[in-house]
C-alpha cells in the first residue's frame, strides 16, 4: 500500500511512502514527539497525490479512517471491526470522559479519489451496520485529501504517578490477523455531474466584452495562455500557475472549458487561505 507523510500541518508537499499494513501499524502506534504543541506533530494521509495535498490532486485512497470525536463511543469500539485488519489509536485531545480516537482499516485495493464520494457513503453505511452508534467526523470521512495527526501523547505537567496522567489513558491497538477491508460501493449511484454555469457575457459602457469572453472559451487560446504562464499540463488541466493574489504556484484551470466538470475561470487551489479566482487576462 502507499501513504503520504507530512512534516507538519503547514507542509502540503508530502512524501509518498510505500509500506505494508504491518509497517503502517508500527508507524501509527509509535508516539510522536509534539514539542509541547499539537501543531508540531507530523501528519499522514491515506491518499496519494500528484502535486501538493489538495482534493484536485488526489489519486488513490489506501485506507479507510474513522475519525471519532463525538464522545458517544469508546476506544474499544475498534474491536467491532475485528473481522478485518484494523489499527487504532487515541487522538491528542482524547480524555477518559470524552473519548476521541481513530480507527484505520487498510484497504484490500486502493479506491480512486474520483470514487471517494460514493466510497465514503459506503463507509458510513458500514459504521452504522457494525457499530450502530455515534457519527464519524463527516468532514474527514468525505475528504479525499484528508491528513491526520500521528499518534502523540500530550506533554504531562503533573506527576507521572497520578491516575490521570496522559500515559495512563492514551492507547493504541493493532489487529492484523484478518483480511484487509474490501469496501464495496457499487450499489451507490454516481452523483449527477456538477453544472458549472458559464458567465453571462456583458457589455460595459464604451467597451464590448462579449467577443473577448467568447475568445476565452477557445481551448487553443487557453492552451497558449497556460504555456505562457509556465503551467504544468496534466490531462485537461493547467496547474502550478503563479497566483496574482498570494504569489504561490497554486492556480489551475481547464484547457477545454466545454468538458464536464471543467474549471472555466482560473482559481487558486489554496481555497482555505487565498480564495482568488479571475480571468486569463489576470494571469498574463
Amino acid at each position: 500500500m502507499e501513504i503520504t507523510t507530512f512534516t507538519s500541518l503547514f507542509n502540503t508537499n508530502g512524501v509518498r511512502q510505500r509500506c505494508t499494513p504491518e509497517m503502517l501499524a508500527k508507524a501509527l502506534t509509535a508516539p510522536m514527539a509534539n514539542r509541547g504543541a499539537k501543531k508540531n506533530i507530523p501528519l499522514w494521509s491515506p491518499t496519494t497525490f500528484v502535486g501538493t495535498r489538495a482534493k484536485s490532486n488526489a489519486v488513490d485512497i489506501w485506507a479507510l479512517v474513522y475519525d471519532m470525536d463525538d464522545g458517544l463511543t469508546g476506544f474499544e469500539t475498534w474491536r467491532m471491526f475485528g473481522d478485518n485488519a484494523v489499527i487504532a489509536h487515541t487522538s491528542y485531545s482524547h480524555k477518559p470522559y470524552h473519548p476521541k480516537y481513530r480507527i484505520v482499516l487498510p484497504l484490500l485495493k486502493p479506491i480512486p479519489a474520483t470514487d471517494w464520494g460514493r466510497a465514503s457513503t459506503a463507509a458510513n453505511e458500514l459504521w452504522a451496520h457494525i457499530v450502530g452508534r455515534g457519527i464519524p467526523d463527516q468532514s474527514a470521512i468525505h475528504d479525499n485529501a484528508r491528513a491526520y495527526y500521528r499518534y502523540s501523547i500530550p506533554d504531562p505537567i503533573d506527576d507521572a504517578a497520578h491516575p490521570m496522567h496522559p500515559t495512563k489513558y492514551h492507547h493504541t491497538a493493532v489487529h492484523l490477523d484478518a483480511p484487509l477491508l474490501d469496501l464495496k460501493y457499487d450499489h451507490i449511484k454516481e452523483p449527477a455531474p456538477r453544472h458549472v454555469p458559464m458567465a453571462r457575457p456583458t457589455t460595459l459602457r464604451g467597451t464590448r466584452t462579449k467577443t473577448k469572453q467568447m475568445a476565452m472559451l477557445d481551448p487553443e487560446l487557453r492552451a497558449k495562455v497556460a504555456a505562457q504562464c509556465g503551467a504544468s499540463i496534466q490531462g485537461n488541466t493547467a496547474r502550478r500557475i503563479v497566483c496574482p493574489a498570494c504569489n504561490k504556484r497554486d492556480v489551475y484551470f481547464s484547457i477545454d472549458p466545454n468538458t464536464v466538470g471543467a474549471v472555466v475561470w482560473p482559481r487558486c487551489n489554496r481555497q482555505d487561505k487565498c480564495k482568488w479566482f479571475g480571468t486569463l487576462e489576470d494571469l498574463i
